[in-house]
């Protein structure tokens, strides 16, 4: 890119502060405007608010220690989880819609800000028969109106398409519809006389509980709690009040009813074991009866104990009588020798009579043994003593013999005694474990009847005190503050908005526009010399300088002027090419406002009008006088420059020749040598010749001027301009196709500080 082309990186912030200045009345139309929408979506809008509501998860089924998991301890609260699904199901969202009738939505118009839904309190309700919304799988909206009169007109659509149009004189009105036949009728809260705007939605539970499911948002507390939460936005708070509480109570409402099924099943189930059980004791018992009653026993225990007793005391009996038929024995046996006639009787007995028979016995003896010791054989006395022992010997031999006898009869019947505790003994191990097999089984059967008694008393107490899983913490309940926006924020945006509207479309535009509007932006797209900007000014006249002017159109002028010295030396005869590239940009009007302004320097001006294509100088300048124009000089040969000069008069304070009549060959016309003899002679005349030239960018007569010319004006127009436009000039400058260029932008919107504060005309 040419340097004439580069464009600044900087941004320049007073421009765009100028921008949005000279925007002032868009800036404050905007923000009322940004503030009456706002004010109006405040009349309009419904406070939204938030319900909420939060429920407790007993875990009843976990009662010990042991039965806590793993993850309940690092917090995974799949049972929470669980209850959280139950409660989102679509079975009792459709439960909760069935219950609060939410298969019909009740919009009414209540004044100018539109319809309203009402949850209650509404002027009209439509019925259907039963079990339609239980099936139904389309939408129909029953528009009403009733009139104050009372003629009633329903529209119906179904999913959205108009299916029937309904007139009466009143109401209940009945509607017959493809999917069944609805009645709308008035409701307790219908005024009569009152025109009433009604919009009626009938839906199915299924659509219905659908919405549900996205409107409610039912999440678990935290990870480490059973704590769930139930929210939903909503712009009427008892609607979806009663919407949580009714999900909530169907949710508790199902899990007691599932407790109390689960109960019943249980308890059905131990009365049938109950039963089974009762028949299989009595049959137990029954067999332990018999089986004592075949064996003779009452107790088997007892029983073992009492032979075991049996078998001891017969066992010590038996060794006692062993002894005393021994000692009998031994006693017979030596009463039966005759060496131990006499002889004491070494002898004792528990016969009391037979040891008195022998404790006299032993006493004879020992009177027989010292009578003996002294006594001479034949004596009486002794033989007497011995006759008394003899016949008691006798006598003590047959109580022996006697007790002899009996005691091997004791000692017989004690063996028997013996041997059949000890045979009793016996058998008493193999009927142990019989009677223990028929007393386990009948132990195990009355444990079992027990723990089944046991069960059902506490299935019975639970279904007596049957608690719901879920308990309410806090009810639905509304937050204090709305989730809409608050007023003063809304009026807030609304000023934020409308005052960036007016920048963002300024910015819009200048991104959309091609053209350029004020003097930075034309110097950041070209390095070519500015002589300055002309402003928009009001007066209707094309020459704004005149002697005495103090506009800022004026004050601009003087400005080129002082900078016109910068370009081209102060000389006499200075030739400067004015033009532009498309007509309407002001090259007239630059061009006769800088001639007046040079002349009231006191410079000598002449403007020629160098357009042949397109003469308007004379119209512009209103110039009455008929003379022969450039055209005309140049084709006739005898006309002189003097013959082309206009002089200056009251209106004007330079001197001017008119394009003349338009020529079927402008461009050979310029070329010829009468052109530059012309300008010799009027360079001895004038200090500066100003040429009012046609628009470069539509035809090339400007280019055969420029060999006449010392500099050349070219006139920009803010807002008409393209930056097509100034590279196009840039290209000439940089290809010298134009001699000296200057720029001066024409059109520009007036700012503070042009004209010193002079008034402006």
């Amino acid at each position: 890119m040419s340097p004439n082309t580069q464009q600044s990186d900087i941004i320049q912030l007073r421009p765009i502060l100028l921008k949005w200045w000279n925007a002032r009345w868009w800036f404050a139309l905007s923000v009322t405007v940004c503030f009456i929408a706002a004010f109006l979506f405040c009349k309009i809008r419904t406070e939204k608010y938030e319900i909420h509501a939060s429920l407790l998860i007993e875990d009843k089924d976990k009662s010990s220690l042991n039965e806590i998991s793993i993850s309940d301890l690092l917090g995974n609260k799949g049972n929470v989880n669980d209850e959280r699904f139950i409660i989102a199901s679509h079975a009792l969202m459709r439960e909760t819609a069935r219950q609060l009738g939410l298969e019909r939505t009740h919009l009414v118009a209540r004044d100018w800000t539109g319809k309203r839904h009402l949850y209650r309190d509404y002027p009209l309700d439509v019925v259907a028969d039963e079990g339609i919304a239980d099936t139904l799988r389309q939408s129909l909206e029953f528009k009403i109106k009733v009139a104050k009169d009372g003629d009633v007109k329903v529209k119906t659509y179904l999913n959205g398409d108009k299916i029937s149009t309904v007139a009466a004189d009143s109401l209940p009105i009945i509607v017959k519809t493809p999917c069944a036949n609805f009645k709308i009728f008035a409701t307790p809260d219908y005024r009569k006389g009152k025109p009433v705007s009604s919009t009626i939605i009938y839906e199915g539970y299924d659509a219905v509980a659908e919405d549900l499911m996205e409107d409610i948002s039912i999440e678990p507390a935290s990870k480490k709690t059973n704590v769930i939460k139930i929210s939903m936005p909503t712009h009427d708070i008892d609607y979806a009040r009663d919407i949580i509480n009714t999900l909530v109570n169907r949710y508790n409402i199902r899990s007691i009813s599932r407790r109390n099924e689960e109960g019943n099943r249980t308890i059905k189930f131990i009365d049938s074991r109950l039963e089974l059980l009762t028949g299989d004791l009595a049959e137990t018992e029954a067999e332990a009866e018999s089986f004592k009653k075949n064996r003779n026993i009452a107790d088997i225990a007892g029983e073992a104990e009492y032979q075991t007793l049996k078998k001891g005391k017969a066992e010590q009996a038996l060794i006692e009588a062993n002894t005393e038929t021994e000692i009998l024995k031994m006693a017979l046996d030596f009463l039966s020798q005759p060496q131990n006639a006499y002889q004491l009787l070494p002898a004792s007995f528990e016969n009391k009579a037979l040891q008195e028979a022998i404790d006299q016995y032993n006493k004879l003896i020992l009177k027989h043994i010292n009578l003996e010791k002294t006594a001479r054989p034949g004596n009486r006395q002794l033989e007497m003593l011995s006759e008394q022992i003899d016949a008691l010997r006798a006598n003590i031999t047959s109580s022996v013999s006697r007790a002899y006898q009996s005691s091997m009869v004791a000692v017989n019947q004690l063996k028997s005694e013996y041997e059949s505790a000890q045979s009793k003994l016996g058998e008493i191990p193999s009927q142990e474990r019989g009677f223990r097999d028929i007393s386990r089984r009948q132990m195990v059967k009355e444990k079992l009847y027990l723990f089944l008694l046991q069960n059902r008393e506490q299935t019975a107490m639970m279904l007596a005190n049957a608690t719901p899983k879920g308990i309410v913490i806090d009810e639905a309940f509304a937050l204090k503050e709305p989730l809409t926006m608050k007023k003063r924020y809304i009026y807030l945006i609304a000023l934020v908005i409308g005052l960036m509207i007016p920048p963002v479309v300024i910015a819009i535009k200048s991104l959309l526009r091609n053209k350029f509007s004020t003097l930075d932006e034309l110097r950041s797209l070209t390095t070519l010399p500015i002589l300055g900007e002309i402003s928009l000014t009001r007066s209707t006249s094309p020459i704004v300088v005149y002697q005495g002017a103090q506009s800022s159109a004026a004050e601009l002028f003087r400005q080129i002027r002082s900078h016109l010295q910068f370009i081209i030396q102060p000389k006499r005869g200075n030739v400067i090419l004015i033009t532009s590239t498309s007509s309407g940009e002001g090259k007239s009007f630059i061009s006769v406002n800088l001639a007046a302004t040079l002349a009231l320097s006191g410079k000598k001006v002449m403007v020629v009008g160098a357009d042949v294509r397109k003469p308007r100088l004379a119209t512009y300048l209103s110039i009455t006088e008929h003379r022969p124009g450039l055209t005309a000089y140049l084709a006739n040969n005898h006309l002189t420059p003097a013959d082309l000069i206009i002089p200056a008069d009251d209106s004007r304070l330079f001197d001017v020749i008119l394009s003349g009549a338009i020529p079927p060959n402008p461009a050979e016309l310029l070329l010829s040598n009468r052109l530059d003899k012309l300008f010799e002679y009027l360079a001895g005349i004038y200090d500066y010749i100003l040429i009012d030239s046609a628009p470069v960018g539509m035809v090339s007569d400007t280019f055969t001027l420029d060999r006449i010319a010392q500099a050349t004006i070219y006139v920009l127009r803010a807002n008409k301009t393209t930056f097509d436009d100034i590279n196009f000039v840039n290209s000439l400058a940089d290809e010298k196709r134009l001699t000296n260029i200057a720029l001066v932008l024409n059109g520009t919107i007036s700012k503070k500080g042009y004209g010193y504060g002079y008034s402006e005309d």
